[in-house]
């Protein structure tokens, strides 16, 4: 076993997933490591801003199948201010070995997790999405 790396409190490896990615690692950070984890995957990577998490993996009306976005809880506001307040954000990429990356992260658990599928291209994206929004996004737009 391994120590973690600085500012790294846990991580979590788990195995490939029938009609899932062949991999998931979920790491908790401390303070806003994980926010600063996927930001410098996002500058890495240059992936520009996608209009709406179905963006990710398609090339019609957005950018291009790689991005970022803000997860958002829409009715978290308090008092006066009931708009919608982030929660996380949520990225996609496909690597240079063609294996689809989905990234995301969740502020009030100060983790950072990503999903991979191995050999999946922008098809891939959209597999990953449509599996993180069964088992990864916690009921967030």
């Amino acid at each position: 076993m391994r120590e973690p790396a600085d500012g790294v409190l846990r991580q979590v490896a788990c195995p490939a997933v029938e009609d899932g990615p062949t991999s998931t690692t979920a790491t908790a950070h401390e303070g806003d490591g994980a926010a600063a984890a996927l930001s410098a995957d996002v500058e890495r990577r240059q992936l520009g801003r996608l209009g709406s998490r179905t963006d990710c993996g398609s090339t019609v009306d957005g950018p291009g199948p790689s991005g970022w976005l803000p997860v958002v809880d829409p009715g978290a506001g308090t008092g006066a201010d009931t708009g919608e307040v982030e929660v996380g954000r949520l990225a996609c990429w496909v690597d240079d070995d063609g294996d689809s990356v989905l990234a995301w992260t969740w502020d009030d658990l100060g983790t950072y997790s990503v999903a991979e599928q191995r050999g999946g291209g922008e098809d891939g994206l959209r597999a990953l999405l449509s599996w993180w929004g069964s088992n990864g996004d916690r009921g967030y737009s």
